[in-house]
């Protein structure tokens, strides 16, 4: 479940220590050291939601992940990460928002599902992204070509050059509409799960996906 403080990590400066295995030591040789991860909100721009059903997945290899099951508010929503800075200049994405209203009068979380049974998504190609499902058909045309393909991925490798993490904020068609917001997940691979932010009205606020940055190695702290 979602940690219940996780819109602190989309402040604009925050700060939390965790002790784990020290990353740069071999792996038989690892002790435990202390990291101060630096949390940053980094804004990606508006996302198209021209039906309102929205796709998490990965945009690169799984092309027939079906929308969450709960629909959101048609139009153009902020997408917002949090990055996390873990030593020196490696950064990673913590968590991926889609933004619908004041994220101040978030009361509850509650875990959404994607179609009738999946409650995460998988990444094989250490991307996630948000989408309308809409898009997602556009972009599993586009990616047949082998040259789009190859487009798609350079413009997630140059952005990595001054960020330190991958992200890309791609329109499919010649009016801007219909685009694809693409990001690094976590530590790369795995299977990630998306909860709903709701007020006490039961107004849907966001969805967040959790790329389980602080659950990937024990926290002793």
């Amino acid at each position: 479940m979602i940690v219940q403080n996780v819109l602190d990590y989309f402040g604009d400066s925050y700060h939390e220590t965790f002790h784990w295995p020290e990353m740069a030591a071999p792996e038989w040789d690892r002790k435990v050291i202390e990291y101060n991860l630096k949390f940053e909100k980094r804004f990606l721009g508006k996302l198209d939601l021209p039906t309102g059903k929205v796709v998490a997945s990965d945009p690169l290899v799984f092309f027939d992940q079906p929308p969450f099951s709960l629909d959101v508010p048609a139009g153009k929503h902020d997408v917002i990460l949090s990055t996390a800075t873990i030593s020196g200049d490696e950064r990673r994405v913590a968590f991926a928002m889609l933004k619908f209203g004041e994220i101040v009068n978030i009361l509850t979380w509650a875990p959404i599902q994607a179609g009738e049974t999946m409650s995460h998504y998988s990444v094989d190609s250490g991307t996630g992204c948000f989408m309308d499902v809409s898009t997602q058909s556009l972009l599993n045309r586009r990616l047949e070509d082998p040259t789009f393909d190859n487009f798609l991925f350079g413009e997630l490798q140059r952005s990595s050059v001054v960020d330190k993490f991958s992200w890309v904020n791609h329109s499919l068609s010649d009016d801007g509409e219909n685009n694809v917001v693409a990001f690094s997940t976590g530590w790369g691979d795995g299977s990630y799960s998306t909860y709903a932010g709701f007020d006490s009205s039961k107004n849907l606020i966001c969805f967040v996906t959790d790329f389980e940055i602080m659950h990937y190695m024990d926290n002793t702290d």
